[in-house]
């Protein structure tokens, strides 16, 4: 079976525009990448290099300004193996819902955003199940859900779950309203958890704790995961494959240790200079020169390269690069690997 046919999601030439008072802005382009199941994929890039709406453009989720323009595609497969083209599906579709938190589901940086603080732990777990019944295994009794909710709440490792089924949001500390919007997430055993930042707010012994968790999950339940972040060193601890967004394009993508151990694009590079490493001493970090612009005053030609201490002038600066193989499944959009030989 081809990598293609064995996919669960296969995104081709996303792009996602924003209606404002000047017309139209775009704020992802063409976007594509296959996931397998069992697979993470990290996308990785500053703040504004259009990782979010990506991702929510998935679930139809992005606000009534936002279109997805003709010739996107995604499409997903469901648990009857039938595949669906989430990009024809209007926002009012009733499969919509069978999609979202059924077949796919998403945790956030902030709990809180997951939760509704006027209903306990329990009930919103329960009420999941009862919206799915056909990811469940049909319709349960309020005893059969909250035994399951109870089970997954232990399972992410909350104490005394039967008393925690039974708090508001409010009443958990931070790290356990992480595990609980994760037992939330994962109560209808998705196919494909979409994690948005869901470790940045934390201290690094809880999102270490948090990323173990996470990828225990996985393999447990053997679902895909769409892992959104800044940093690189959590990109290396959880991804399998890697696509590093810059400006709403995909820059460089392939395997997480092919590309975290021998970057090819400038902007791959310059975020890998300014990783804290601990073989490195008292090494300067090189924070990455500059600022990524908005949408609306994006730059001819290569997006990155006002940026780049590798432009070239007059090439740079007009085209759009085409997208290279350097190596198994290892991609790259830059002109210094547009021809044979490259750098």
């Amino acid at each position: 079976m081809s990598a293609a046919a064995a996919a669960l999601l296969r995104v081709r030439d996303l792009t996602v525009d924003f209606r404002t008072d000047e017309g139209w802005v775009r704020a992802v382009e063409e976007v594509g990448f296959d996931l397998r199941p069992g697979r993470t994929l990290g996308l990785v890039g500053e703040s504004g290099s259009g990782k979010s709406v990506s991702t929510r453009a998935l679930v139809r989720l992005l606000p009534a300004s936002a279109r997805i323009a003709p010739g996107s595609s995604m499409r997903f497969r469901l648990r009857s193996g039938e595949e669906m083209e989430i990009a024809a599906l209007s926002p009012r579709d009733r499969r919509l819902r069978r999609l979202r938190g059924g077949e796919i589901a998403l945790i956030f940086q902030e709990p809180m955003a997951a939760f509704s603080p006027v209903y306990t732990i329990g009930h919103q777990m329960c009420e999941a199940l009862f919206a799915h019944p056909e990811a469940v295994g049909g319709r349960l009794s309020r005893a059969e859900a909250r035994e399951r909710a109870v089970e997954m709440l232990a399972r992410v490792g909350i104490a005394n779950p039967a008393l925690r089924f039974d708090q508001y949001p409010f009443e958990l500390s931070g790290g356990m309203r992480q595990r609980a919007m994760i037992a939330l997430a994962l109560i209808t055993r998705p196919q494909l958890l979409i994690a948005d930042e869901p470790t940045t707010a934390l201290d690094v012994t809880l999102q270490a704790q948090i990323l173990d968790l996470m990828q225990e999950l996985r393999a447990e339940f053997g679902m895909a995961m769409i892992f959104i972040t800044h940093d690189m060193a959590v990109i290396a601890q959880i991804a399998d494959e890697v696509a590093v967004m810059y400006l709403g394009r995909i820059v460089e993508s392939g395997p997480a240790r092919e590309v975290l151990r021998r970057p090819k694009h400038p902007y791959t590079q310059a975020l890998l200079r300014a990783l804290p490493r601990p073989e490195a001493g008292r090494r300067r970090l090189v924070p990455v020169p500059g600022d990524i612009p908005s949408p609306r005053e994006r730059p001819a030609g290569c997006p990155f390269h006002p940026r780049c201490a590798h432009r070239l002038p007059g090439r740079c600066d007009r085209a759009l690069p085409p997208v290279v193989e350097v190596g198994d499944g290892h991609r790259v959009a830059c002109v210094l690997f547009a021809e044979e030989g490259g750098r």
